[in-house]
């Protein structure tokens, strides 16, 4: 069960109205990525956002260790446009707990999901003061429209950690209207170029 403090916290990342269809939202889009860059660097993690043709892609890790294996986390904080606005209960973009469900855009695709793992890494980090794995967390502003992520991108992350035994991406997901069923995934189709 989450603190008031972590829900908190996740009920104001549901907040940022990133559209990444429409150019109107470019400045939520931006607002979220530096939220959850300043998140991850809270708990502990080396984060940076990188500038990209369209929105930025953050890119956080812990320190590299060699002879444990490397986990990418991958996510991605853009959500899919609101309309027709007026099939929304309350609007999309102010978060409220309806019979213990968070209801809001983008709360079970993917920024839910994003921050359980953040609380995860989190808890972690507090209890054993380390991580057990080299992590790489990888989270995009473009999965709503394509997942333009470039090869050359890419490869420099490759290029940074050569000697891992990695990728192995674990993507939590769950289907929308229904309860959350986490899944590990040892291959995602638009990370197979990794």
């Amino acid at each position: 069960m989450p603190t008031d403090a972590a829900l908190n916290q996740f009920l104001d990342l549901l907040r940022f109205g990133s559209i990444s269809t429409d150019s109107k939202y470019k400045d939520q889009i931006l607002g979220c990525a530096d939220w959850l860059k300043n998140k991850l660097t809270a708990i502990g993690l080396e984060a940076k956002l990188h500038e990209m043709q369209g929105h930025p892609i953050l890119v956080a890790h812990g320190p590299k260790k060699k002879g444990r294996p490397t986990v990418l986390l991958y996510g991605h904080y853009d959500v899919q446009p609101v309309d027709p606005l007026d099939l929304w209960h309350r609007p999309p973009f102010n978060p409220g707990i309806e019979n213990g469900t968070v209801t809001a855009r983008g709360a079970s695709d993917n920024k839910g999901q994003i921050f359980a793992h953040i609380l995860g890494i989190e808890q972690t980090m507090k209890e054993k003061g380390d991580l057990p794995v080299n992590l790489i967390v990888l989270i995009e502003g473009e999965e709503e429209i394509g997942s333009r992520i470039s090869r050359h991108f890419s490869t420099r992350i490759a290029r940074r950690w050569p000697a891992m035994s990695w990728p192995f991406p674990i993507r939590r997901w769950s289907r929308q209207g229904s309860r959350p069923l986490p899944t590990v995934c040892a291959d995602s189709p638009r990370l197979r170029f990794l």
